[in-house]
């Protein structure tokens, strides 16, 4: 079933980059005295010779690096950007290696320039199902437009508590979502931890709050 639908190799990496990136954030820094970081390069190489889509992965990391860079923008204090700015050159550095680990295959740099070549063929977008935007119409098309609402309502709520990560990565993936049918498995990965954490959060707000005497 895998070799006949390779963007499940896509799939199963965009979660094991996810899991190493938030368990680098979360500050579990290390796997057996070896920085987590050192995970992505390596399950780059395999990745990029299992399927194009490993642009994926070096963008969810060059998205913490983003976040951690508007982190350090806003932040008020010193220690603060000090912090922000060395997990951002975590990241970066991070998504270098990445970008160099996905030269390993038989190919070279001429996969990345057939990978942005198909990619800005119009061909693909006007006649391949999957890369067609999603009609509104569809029946299932309705869970998408509750994650969609849910995940911008989570970032604003995130922007507010000065967290810019996950607003980075979700509208990256939005808009890809929005761009490509094929694209809404990864915004819904990379959307429904932080959707979860907001709900949670706001959940366990209510009894804070004059619920009962506003009802």
């Amino acid at each position: 079933v895998l070799f006949r639908s390779p963007h499940l190799f896509t799939l199963f990496f965009a979660v094991v980059f996810y899991i190493v990136l938030e368990r680098e954030r979360d500050g579990r820094r290390r796997l057996c005295g070896l920085p987590f970081l050192v995970l992505l390069p390596a399950a780059t190489v395999v990745w990029t010779n299992l399927h194009g889509g490993f642009v994926a992965g070096i963008a969810m990391v060059g998205a913490y690096a983003a976040g951690e860079l508007l982190k350090m923008a806003f932040a008020a204090r010193t220690e603060d950007r000090l912090a922000a700015w060395g997990a951002a050159r975590r990241y970066l550095l991070a998504c270098l290696f990445c970008l160099a680990a996905s030269l390993v295959n038989p190919y070279t740099y001429r996969l990345h320039v057939h990978v942005f070549q198909y990619l800005r063929d119009p061909f693909q977008s006007e006649y391949i199902l999957e890369f067609l935007t999603l009609s509104f119409h569809h029946p299932v098309a309705i869970f998408f437009e509750i994650l969609l609402l849910a995940g911008a309502a989570t970032a604003v709520w995130n922007l507010s508590q000065r967290n810019f990560i996950d607003p980075v990565l979700m509208a990256l993936w939005a808009h890809g979502a929005l761009l490509a049918a094929r694209n809404i498995p990864i915004f819904a990965i990379v959307a429904a931890p932080p959707v979860a954490a907001a709900l949670q959060h706001w959940i366990e707000s209510l009894p804070l709050s004059n619920t009962a005497g506003w009802l």
